[in-house]
């Protein structure tokens, strides 16, 4: 509601997003594979060349009498494929032996969370994919004692470890070793791991021209959104004011975060010069869905209806009942699809419970991550935008709307000094909208929107069913 400066009868819904009939969209791998018990213990999907790519992370957790090792060593990435993003096939890479075969779909490297974005603007095609690694506080503290895998840390030093991993094709990849520092006088956190990474053309400062943001814990009690910035995808450095979505300003009234009252995974990304964010609200372990935030610069967040969930866990007894794992959205024509590891325990045979986790789909429509509707009974409403500069030579206003039968829009255009309508483009002179458009132009009587500062003053009606409106622009 940030470009609105008044509303009459109408507000802000959250939309949730519908999951998709064919949920859960794989299965759990067979008995002593390395994703038994776990498919999509975090993990990303990218629509690269027609094709839907799938990074996930599989888990076998130790059964009685084997070793067991610290969890976040049980942790492998698989790969698979799909061509509808719905029907999804393990491929075989042969990279990594598990149990004496290479004959699996295990890529090395990615651990806890794989990350892994397509860089566009890379010039070289051998870097196109970039992938990451940020170790997590277990395994710092592992290299501090022991210099476990392969590597050295000092626990008084304020930075942290990371890997950048380039590839030419998303399977075949290179490391390099980064770091993410902690500038100034912050304290650093317990542990700090992305779920999101992308270039954003839109920021002039060079320095930034990489974004992450995720899961940070700045102690056993309190976790909150990182977010961190680079020049070069080796480099990090952390916001100087973490977490820059707080658990503590959540609430009504706000109250300190804890083991109910947590914001743990975070993904973010641009969308209409906007920065979206999609967070998991915890209240409590077992109680994880993902709300919405929204930032204008990147740094400054606000939380969009707190409460109001985008996925929701499912119901008692589903598959996703317990926990939902957000990832950024594919986006498509007609649709913004929200892949997620959903979770849940199941009980096995003997009566065990055991955590699993599988991945799911839930869609919205295009700019359909808000609505403005008329409020409960209530027939006709108004919203009005703030004062603003018509585009040069790009005067035509189009709108993402939902009409039902029976309802419609219509907008005027009035002059931003005296809120009055401008002649030929008032609400009369509006032909209205009806139906179900993803992009649909206003027509007014009036031929030729004028070159000076206005507002636009939507009219919603509806008598059973109210409109809804996702977006306008020029």
């Amino acid at each position: 509601m940030l470009e609105v400066a008044e509303a009459r009868n109408v507000s802000l819904h959250v939309e949730t997003a519908t999951k998709h009939p064919a949920n859960p969209l794989m299965e759990r791998g067979p008995e002593g594979a390395f994703d038994q018990d776990r498919v999509f213990n975090h993990g990303c999907v990218l629509l690269d060349g027609g094709k839907y790519r799938m990074w996930y992370g599989g888990i076998r957790e130790p059964r009685g009498g084997e070793p067991r090792p610290p969890w976040y060593d049980w942790i492998r990435c698989g790969y698979a494929e799909s061509d509808d993003g719905i029907h999804w096939k393990r491929v075989k890479t042969r990279q990594v032996e598990w149990r004496g075969s290479r004959d699996n779909n295990i890529l090395p490297f990615f651990r806890h969370s794989p990350l892994i974005f397509r860089d566009d603007a890379e010039p070289d095609p051998r870097r196109r994919y970039k992938a990451f690694y940020f170790w997590n506080s277990g395994e710092h503290l592992d290299i501090a004692r022991s210099g476990k895998y392969g590597k050295t840390w000092d626990p008084r030093d304020e930075r942290f470890l990371m890997d950048l991993f380039t590839s030419a094709d998303g399977i075949h990849f290179e490391r390099q070793e980064g770091e993410v520092v902690f500038p100034g006088e912050q304290a650093r956190p317990l542990s700090l791991i992305p779920q999101s990474i992308f270039r954003d053309e839109r920021e002039p400062d060079p320095q930034k021209r990489f974004k992450g943001y995720g899961f940070s814990s700045l102690d056993l009690r309190r976790r909150g959104t990182s977010y961190i910035w680079s020049p070069d995808c080796l480099h990090w450095t952390a916001h100087p004011e973490l977490p820059v979505i707080d658990p503590a300003i959540r609430g009504t009234p706000p109250a300190a975060g804890g083991p109910t009252g947590q914001v743990h995974d975070t993904v973010c990304f641009p969308y209409e010069g906007y920065y979206i964010a999609l967070y998991q609200d915890q209240h409590d372990p077992l109680n994880m869905p993902v709300e919405l935030a929204v930032s204008r610069d990147s740094e400054s967040f606000r939380l969009v209806l707190p409460g109001h969930k985008v996925i929701p866990v499912g119901s008692e007894n589903e598959w996703d009942a317990l926990t939902i794992l957000p990832t950024t959205p594919v986006f498509r024509d007609d649709e913004i699809r929200l892949y997620y590891g959903g979770g849940t325990e199941r009980r096995e045979a003997g009566g065990a419970k055991r955590w699993q986790t599988l991945p799911g789909l839930a869609t919205l429509r295009r700019d359909g991550f808000t609505s403005i509707r008329l409020d409960v009974k209530q027939c006709r409403g108004e919203l009005t935008t703030i004062p603003f500069q018509l585009p040069d030579q790009r005067h035509q206003l189009h709108l993402n709307a939902l009409c039902p039968s029976g309802s419609e829009l219509r907008v005027e255009l009035l002059d931003a000094s005296t809120g009055k309508s401008l002649p030929g483009f008032s609400s009369e002179d509006c032909h209205p909208i009806q139906g179900d458009h993803l992009d649909t132009m206003v027509k007014w009587r009036g031929q030729e929107m004028p070159n000076r500062r206005v507002r636009l003053r939507f009219q919603f009606r509806g008598a059973d069913q109210s409109p809804r409106l996702y977006a306008f622009w020029f």
